[in-house]
């Protein structure tokens, strides 16, 4: 029991110690803010992105209508140096951000507002992908809305090592049902291409620095396949890691072993499969992340 309570109050103080706080701030508006992202930027600050249901109040300037992008910048002592609400009409929720080349930022979310306030992309389907290029500043370069006539989600984008981005995400669109005379297709929107496979798919698009289309990519079985995270290898290939319940069928080539599996994938450059496996138990497993470790595996 000595030994035990040593080990006790050894463990108390590295927790004590660990909790240190340099400084702390609170940010929002006087109704739901939630933080879905955040970074560190190249002045030594951090950049944080979430949703608002806040009207012009606390630091929130503007409501565009239901949910809106958040944008927040502070410095490295937490200082407040700018923010910006960008949406809408309708429901527009940001999930992640990623920095540029030329120091501004990609945005990545979901969307389901037609054009109408910053939002100047159609809307496509039920729920879209709305991607927001800012400048440094906060300022919008582009915008582009992805997706097809059902509902489409985004969980991770990743920039590339060639300047590009890769957009992960799901889909329950089918390309094939399309009628081209109800679809607004110009610049500013991308549809989905391929048929579905199931309930959701993985879905992953590249598009280059100004929101061009590269090219665009469907996985799936019958049922219901969850993309959670996208990385680079230091090969330039892509590793697709989420959630499926989806027996062998469609271009799903590995065996479920339970309620849910991980399924993970390895892409080419160009987004052809190199291998595919599947993780699991006879229980339910899932999956919600991975990185690159430093001898290169995952």
């Amino acid at each position: 029991m000595k030994n035990t309570i040593q080990i006790l109050i050894l463990l108390i103080s590295i927790t004590i110690s660990a909790q240190d706080i340099a400084w702390e701030k609170t940010f929002g508006g006087k109704h739901a803010d939630y933080l879905y992202d955040a970074m560190p930027t190249f002045d030594y600050g951090f950049i944080m992105v979430g949703g608002t249901l806040s009207n012009a109040s606390g630091d929130v300037e503007k409501n565009n209508g239901d949910y809106d992008y958040l944008i927040t910048k502070i410095s490295e002592h937490g200082d407040l140096e700018w923010v910006t609400t960008l949406g809408g009409e309708k429901q527009d929720i940001i999930k992640s951000i990623t920095n540029t080349y030329d120091g501004g930022y990609l945005l990545a979310g979901i969307s389901n507002s037609a054009v109408s306030n910053d939002k100047t992309s159609a809307h496509i389907g039920m729920q879209d992908i709305w991607l927001v290029k800012i400048t440094i500043t906060g300022a919008i370069a582009w915008q582009k809305t992805i997706g097809g006539l059902a509902n489409e989600n985004i969980n991770s984008v990743i920039r590339t090592k060639d300047g590009n981005f890769i957009i992960a995400g799901t889909s329950a669109s089918d390309g094939t049902y399309y009628d081209d005379d109800t679809l607004i297709q110009d610049e500013s929107t991308v549809l989905k291409e391929d048929k579905n496979y199931g309930n959701l798919d993985y879905w992953v698009l590249k598009v280059d620095k100004e929101g061009a289309l590269l090219w665009q990519k469907t996985y799936g079985g019958k049922y219901r396949d969850v993309l959670q995270k996208v990385i680079e290898l230091p090969t330039g290939n892509l590793l697709l890691a989420g959630t499926s319940n989806s027996p062998m069928s469609g271009n799903k080539r590995s065996h479920t072993m339970g309620l849910n599996d991980w399924w993970v994938l390895q892409l080419d450059k160009e987004g052809s499969v190199i291998w595919q496996q599947s993780y699991g138990t006879d229980g339910d497993d899932q999956l919600t992340s991975c990185l690159l470790t430093k001898d290169q595996n995952i």
